[in-house]
């Protein structure tokens, strides 16, 4: 595991998730899938244990790709299930500051789901494909949120 050099860290905590939660379910009219995003808006999860996680403040402009891969871990590693993503973003979306980037693994792929806060208080997500080689600008102080890196050196 090494320093990534695009974030800072928080810390969070995500409690076990039997998998039922969907992303229509939980952003409704507010879930925006991009192109190559198809049908994940019903996609089930396996059930999931308990994780800590990192929220991290972005200190860097990258891309996606770029800034996941600073982790020096597998994707895998990484990444959520759509249920976990809901869960995090109802769990604790005052820790989000208006858009943190969730990586997402479903259907054997994987996305990027930008989660915010609008005005009104209500979530709204983006999905995005994890090649898509957009630059995430610092100022628009945006989160990532990770499983804990100190329990994924096995």
């Amino acid at each position: 595991m090494k320093n990534n050099p695009y974030l800072k860290p928080l810390g969070i905590s995500l409690e076990e998730n039997d998998g039922r939660k969907t992303l229509s379910g939980t952003f409704g009219e507010n879930l925006y899938l991009g192109i190559g995003c198809d049908n994940l808006g019903e996609c089930v999860s396996p059930p999931t244990s308990p994780v800590e996680e990192t929220i991290y403040a972005q200190i860097a402009d990258g891309t996606i790709r770029e800034i996941f891969d600073g982790f020096g871990v597998e994707l895998e590693k990484l990444a959520h299930t759509p249920a976990q993503v809901c869960d995090l973003a109802v769990s604790h979306k005052e820790k989000l500051n208006f858009s943190a980037l969730i990586l997402m693994q479903a259907r054997g792929n994987f996305f990027v789901v930008r989660v915010g806060v609008r005005d009104d208080g209500s979530l709204c997500a983006f999905v995005y494909d994890l090649a898509s080689d957009f630059v995430w600008h610092t100022e628009s102080q945006r989160r990532f949120v990770v499983p804990q890196l100190n329990t994924l050196s096995d």
